[in-house]
């Protein structure tokens, strides 16, 4: 009996670990979702850009120019992005909307809930479970019996059918909604952040 199952309260069915593709089909929704609040961050941005133009300022056609030009400031800040929306949202409520839509929860290997720091254990993991599209986590979840890719075996955490959890174990909807707002208002700041850099480098070369 593996220890996350000896968490489980006797006559419960054991947990059911989650395999790759349902996985890489849950992050795929969450990188679509982070594309979306990324996009609204940017129209927001550029209309904040064109009220200051209105009044003096900048053309907005510099700041729309900067956020067509991806550089260095661009791909530190998508990095970051994606490795704070899953440590903010499986820290809080154990999943994502990615995870959530696909049935999955995020849990330590004990069963219970994850925290912030093993959120972010198992998401900067994922820059090398990513490689080679996803190769190295498949043959880690592969070999593991639980599942477990390498962020997972350094955070201590695996993750599991939700319809598997006993209901004592599962996340309530107010926490994933927590989990949420928590995560979007982070990368709000972050994709705010990363439009500004771009831009002023813009100038700056200007």
């Amino acid at each position: 009996m593996s220890i996350a199952e000896s968490a489980v309260l006797p006559g419960e069915p054991a947990l059911e670990p989650a395999g790759f593709w349902i996985r890489a089909g849950a992050r795929l929704l969450d990188w679509g979702i982070l594309a979306v609040i990324a996009f609204v961050v940017g129209v927001i941005m550029a209309i904040i850009a064109g009220m200051m133009e209105s009044m003096g300022g900048r053309p907005a056609a510099d700041f729309v120019a900067s956020m067509e030009r991806i550089t260095f400031i661009g791909w530190i800040g998508s990095v970051l992005t994606v490795i704070a929306y899953h440590s903010c949202f499986e820290g809080l409520a154990g999943t994502t909307i990615g995870k959530r839509m696909f049935g999955l929860q995020v849990i330590d290997v004990t069963a219970g809930p994850i925290t912030l720091m093993q959120g972010v254990k198992r998401s900067l993991g994922f820059l090398v479970d990513g490689l080679f599209l996803g190769a190295i986590g498949a043959h880690s979840m592969g070999e593991s019996p639980e599942k477990q890719r390498i962020g997972d075996h350094w955070a201590k955490t695996r993750v599991v059918r939700r319809r598997s959890l006993p209901d004592h174990l599962r996340t309530p909807a107010w926490r994933v909604f927590a989990g949420f707002l928590l995560a979007t208002m982070v990368l709000a700041l972050l994709d705010t952040a990363t439009l500004l850099g771009e831009y002023l480098l813009f100038i700056g070369r200007a």
